[in-house]
């Protein structure tokens, strides 16, 4: 960054003052006008998706201003790895003293959402409603900040106000679309989907965004055809390509399947892509059944995000290992990969949050490890430690994870009324089902049971809970 004498700085606060957007909108502060317009565009790219492109435009603006906050800003979640998020969210927030209030406060919520400080997070997002209640941005934040925390209605409505202040905003009807997909509405989401096609038509993410419905509809053939579109429209929006295997995947192809996904990889030129498209590589194994060849493909994502000084990756990969064992029959290795995982955190490099994310975390996955592993008391010592960490942090989402160990502790203890009880008040997805589905063939309804069991084969969204029990819950309805 170069410095500057008092003189220089006066005279770019001037230029800056000038340059601030007058709208209703958060303003964009910057001494370029050029810069400004990279940015603008980058953003555009960035809110459907077309990550590596936006990155592109948004190095750009920075090499025209260095001291373009909000540049840097989005730059940070535009790809890259957890060091290019690191990076330039501090250089953000080094610079947020010389911007406006609104942009100050918008930097403070992506920090506290990166932090996965949820309470932060709803505080700096209050203030940016309270400055700008008509910018559609801001009503997009708070749209996201819900659907993080499962408040999928609240979402809604937020998305829903901000196509009543701009009804061309392309982006937000493909949020209104995931949306109803979470909410199991799936006719539903197809009307704001073709909308998002028919604003953005010569873009690739509108119909990838269509694949993604068609694929949970089990329309695999046209959801292929419909990735495979995206993909034509601009061979850079290469996560099209993992899409394209989910079709394959959920086909029984798990052979070609892993082609897409090994062309993804291929194809990644950043960092975070390609442990993506790793990740999804080894799930296929355990869709598979195929666990040893699993772990191999998680070990080998392990070795590549210490390569390339991924640290929160690492820690994650042997979790993830760790996790795949616990679910899949393998319950003594499965927790030694869980204390791999825990042992790692405090060897690697990570900021004070990161390490703190993983060390709160290291309660549930001794919880998880031990409840399947049948050492209850030593699970529910984990649980009660995790417990303590979630009330005082009072974030949504890990108060979900806490019930979903508890109902698993009550379960393998027996309790299966309580365990019902925990999961039927759980968003549905397929670990919930799963073990909801198992509680209630204790109880001898069979019936019940099924129908859960059925749902989770006619899921169609790829996650490592569905693959954990994806080879079990065909079992279970073959009986």
């Amino acid at each position: 960054m170069k410095n500057a004498g008092l003189t220089g700085l006066f005279f770019l606060a001037l230029i800056i003052c000038s340059c601030a957007k007058l709208d209703k909108g958060i303003p964009i502060t910057t001494s370029s006008n050029g810069a400004r317009d990279l940015f603008v565009q980058g953003r555009d790219l960035y809110e459907n998706i077309e990550l590596s492109a936006a990155a592109r435009l948004f190095d750009q603006a920075i090499a025209e201003d260095s001291t373009f906050a909000l540049a840097y800003l989005y730059r940070a979640f535009a790809g890259g790895g957890a060091q290019v998020v690191s990076t330039n969210l501090g250089k953000a927030q080094a610079l947020a003293a010389k911007v406006s209030e609104g942009e100050k406060a918008l930097i403070d919520y992506m920090q506290a959402s990166s932090d996965a400080n949820r309470p932060k997070q709803k505080e700096h997002l209050d203030k940016l409603l309270s400055m700008f209640p008509e910018d559609k941005r801001v009503r997009m934040y708070e749209g996201l900040y819900f659907q993080t925390i499962g408040d999928n209605k609240s979402a809604l409505d937020s998305y829903t106000k901000a196509t009543e202040m701009d009804s061309t905003y392309a982006a937000v009807y493909n949020l209104i679309g995931y949306v109803n997909i979470a909410q199991g509405k799936l006719d539903a989401a197809e009307k704001p989907f073709k909308k998002y096609i028919s604003l953005q038509p010569n873009k690739p993410n509108p119909y990838d965004s269509y694949a993604e419905l068609l694929l949970k509809m089990g329309r695999y053939d046209e959801s292929i055809a419909q990735y495979q579109k995206a993909y034509d429209t601009d061979n850079s929006f290469i996560g099209s390509l993992s899409g394209i295997a989910n079709g394959y995947l959920f086909k029984g192809d798990f052979a070609k399947a892993r082609e897409y996904y090994q062309m993804h990889s291929d194809k990644a030129t950043q960092v975070n892509e390609k442990l993506t498209a790793m990740y999804n590589k080894a799930l296929s194994f355990m869709y598979e059944n195929k666990l040893d060849d699993a772990i191999k493909a998680f070990e080998e994502r392990r070795a590549f995000a210490e390569k390339e000084k991924q640290s929160v990756a690492v820690v994650y990969s042997y979790a993830y290992e760790g996790f795949a064992l616990s679910g899949m029959g393998k319950a003594s290795d499965g927790l030694k990969k869980y204390e791999e995982a825990i042992s790692t955190i405090g060897k690697v490099d990570l900021t004070p949050r990161q390490k703190e994310n993983l060390q709160v975390y290291s309660n549930f996955w001794r919880a998880f490890g031990n409840a399947q592993d049948n050492k209850l008391d030593k699970a529910k010592a984990s649980a009660d430690l995790f417990r303590k960490d979630v009330e005082a942090r009072n974030n949504p989402d890990e108060k979900t994870t806490l019930e979903w160990t508890l109902a698993l502790i009550d379960y393998k203890g027996g309790q299966y009324d309580a365990a019902i009880e925990r999961l039927a008040k759980q968003q549905p997805n397929p670990w919930v089902m799963f073990h909801q589905g198992q509680a209630l063939l204790k109880k001898g309804n069979k019936e019940a049971a099924k129908s859960l069991f059925t749902k989770i084969l006619n899921w169609n969204q790829n996650s490592i809970y569905l693959a954990a029990v994806w080879s079990r819950t065909h079992k279970e309805l073959g009986k």
